[in-house]
């Protein structure tokens, strides 16, 4: 099985876990490559926008996105530390075959009221709310009827309020591929073009973030 290609400026989200507290999230980018490791930088939290420390051998879940534009994920551990250019980490490199190919369906999708800024081509902009986001793309609400065509494209900003009180900003293209009616409320469901993969990251980080906010919620 060919594997998708993991090349030196391929952006990485990492997934750590320590025993007993929640797994935290980093990204990172593949500074170099050899035929046992991949070379990253430092990781930085997805948050807090810190480095952390981490132990040789500590275990990492990875996804990130090929250039199909579909999302991959494989495990790895923590092989040793490099002196280059810019201290590295040295990740085992995967074998084709663990590397997963996360299907764009299999996209968490939450509802969510996020605040979100549509730019149609020379036309006025817009602004309204989300009802649902994934990190292929979300569902709005539509002021007017008019106000969106089917197959339109469009320019999307929208802000992420994580819980740890960081806000992230991303703007990406965006094409309306269904407009709806229902109970006299006009959507719109946008699939993302062109989302870059560190903004995909943070997409899907904030939507896992919100489900586990609601399984709480049904447990309390």
């Amino acid at each position: 099985m060919k594997g998708p290609m993991i090349k030196i400026g391929t952006k990485l989200g990492l997934t750590f876990k320590e025993p007993g507290l929640q797994a935290d999230e980093y990204y990172c980018k593949v500074v170099d490559i050899n035929d046992n490791y991949l070379l990253i930088d430092y990781p930085v939290h997805k948050q807090t926008g810190k480095t952390k420390f981490f132990q040789i051998g500590a275990s990492f879940k990875v996804d990130f996105v090929g250039d199909d534009e579909a999302v991959y994920q494989f495990q790895t551990t923590l092989a040793d530390r490099v002196k280059m250019n810019v201290p590295a980490l040295a990740l085992c490199k995967p074998e084709p075959e663990d590397i997963e190919r996360i299907q764009r369906r299999q996209f968490v999708r939450v509802d969510a009221t996020i605040d979100v800024a549509i730019h149609r081509q020379n036309e006025e902009a817009f602004t309204t709310v989300t009802s649902d986001i994934s990190g292929g793309g979300l569902s709005l609400i539509v002021p007017r009827e008019d106000l969106l065509d089917i197959h339109e494209v469009i320019n999307v900003w929208l802000v992420l309020s994580f819980s740890s009180g960081k806000y992230h900003y991303i703007q990406t293209a965006g094409q309306v591929v269904f407009l709806q009616l229902r109970n006299g409320i006009h959507t719109a469901s946008i699939k993302f073009l062109g989302l870059k993969p560190t903004d995909q990251q943070l997409v899907i980080s904030y939507c896992f973030e919100k489900q586990r906010e609601m399984r709480k919620k049904e447990l309390s």
